[in-house]
């Protein structure tokens, strides 16, 4: 995923640098891009936590709206007829509201983040024994990944206890050309 929001930055660069005498296909160029990694972000939903896709989305759809009144204030500006009405105004009005939900959405975004972990924290003070969203999609992901190790029970006592392997747990840990160690706590360990 890595790499495709690097061609994403890529292609947004050599739009900006490439289409920046055309101000109208730049702003086009600019609205497909966003509209390409919006469909990506639903597709591939790339975050860990769902939150996260969301305000992306968000994110673009308030910065589409924004270019789309760009596209507009410059088509105006092209008009040879002087008793059109100059959308100047709305454009302006556009724009504005569009920066205030921008700094509202991530405003609410953050409370609401802040809020899910201050109850987490809670509730793993208060051992009230009800699992949180988070620690249920992360055993979840760990079940599905633990499939390729050969003794999870070993790794995952070697992750809780900060206990380096010994060679004998490695090689059981070990699957295809990968090895499984400690790196996952940020525990030094052997190379070969």
């Amino acid at each position: 995923m890595a790499l495709a929001l690097l061609g994403k930055k890529l292609a947004i660069a050599c739009c900006s640098l490439f289409l920046s005498r055309f101000q109208g296909f730049q702003i086009a160029g600019f609205l497909v891009l966003i509209f390409a990694g919006g469909m990506a972000q639903v597709l591939l939903r790339p975050y860990y936590f769902p939150v996260y896709d969301q305000i992306e989305l968000v994110f673009a759809l308030l910065l589409s709206t924004i270019l789309v009144a760009g596209m507009i204030s410059y088509s105006s500006g092209a008009s040879a007829d002087p008793s059109a009405h100059d959308p100047k105004v709305f454009v302006t009005i556009v724009v504005a509201s569009s920066i205030i939900a921008l700094v509202l959405t991530a405003a609410s975004f953050v409370v609401r983040d802040v809020r899910e972990i201050a109850r987490d924290r809670r509730a793993q003070r208060n051992g009230s024994g009800v699992e949180s969203e988070h620690a249920k999609r992360l055993r979840a992901l760990n079940a599905s990944n633990l499939q390729d190790v050969d003794d999870p029970d070993a790794f995952l006592s070697s992750l809780r206890t900060n206990k380096m392997p010994t060679n004998d747990d490695r090689n059981r840990l070990a699957f295809g050309s990968v090895e499984m160690t400690t790196l996952a706590a940020g525990l030094p360990h052997e190379g070969k």
